[in-house]
């Protein structure tokens, strides 16, 4: 199968997330399938870039920075990142590829526009993995309330589920989370192994 995940984090970066995502192409390509990761690179002074990483394709996409930035910015910023991925991606030379299947990793919850597109252009499902429920952990922490920009992250983080074919979450507790959104029919919600 030929598959795009598309996340915001990758080696070579030492995050939790970026180790997670390298195992994930890993087994990926282990088990024969042709995989692109797509990311977003502030560095990039080009629109584009391609690298290999253990048999996995890399495609790093020219976007805003998103880290080390104010939250105002960083809001804008993040908002802005799937089209301007998805623009430098029309510029690559995988413009035009067609996917048998969409990976999609949370955090970030802006990556919903070009998802969307992808998946419509291909005529393929889409898999949200989901490691943490933003802004909901926002909320428990006490670090935002249930004002306006709650509600504008919730909308966001909303469109982002309603394109999932399938959600995976990283614990049985967020299972309850999803209850109202798995009632629709096609849909499936479990747990990541």
């Amino acid at each position: 199968m030929r598959i795009a995940l598309i996340a915001d984090t990758f080696p070579p970066l030492r995050t939790s997330g970026a180790v997670q995502l390298r195992d994930l192409s890993r087994e990926f390509a282990r088990q024969g399938h042709q995989l692109t990761v797509m990311l977003p690179a502030a560095e990039l002074d080009r629109p584009w870039a391609i690298e290999d990483f253990d048999g996995v394709t890399v495609l790093r996409l020219r976007a805003p920075p998103t880290k080390e930035i104010g939250y105002v910015r960083r809001t804008w910023n993040e908002f802005v990142m799937p089209f301007a991925m998805l623009r430098n991606l029309r510029k690559s030379p995988l413009a035009g590829q067609r996917w048998d299947g969409i990976v999609w990793y949370a955090p970030s919850i802006f990556h919903g526009p070009m998802v969307s597109a992808l998946k419509r252009e291909s005529g393929c499902k889409g898999y949200l993995i989901i490691r943490d429920i933003f802004p909901e952990w926002a909320v428990d922490m006490g670090l935002m309330g249930r004002g306006l920009p709650y509600r504008f992250f919730d909308a966001i983080a909303r469109y982002q589920y309603s394109i999932a074919d399938v959600i995976g979450v990283q614990t049985p507790g967020n299972l309850a989370y999803f209850n109202r959104w798995r009632r629709r029919s096609g849909r499936v919600l479990e747990v990541l192994q």
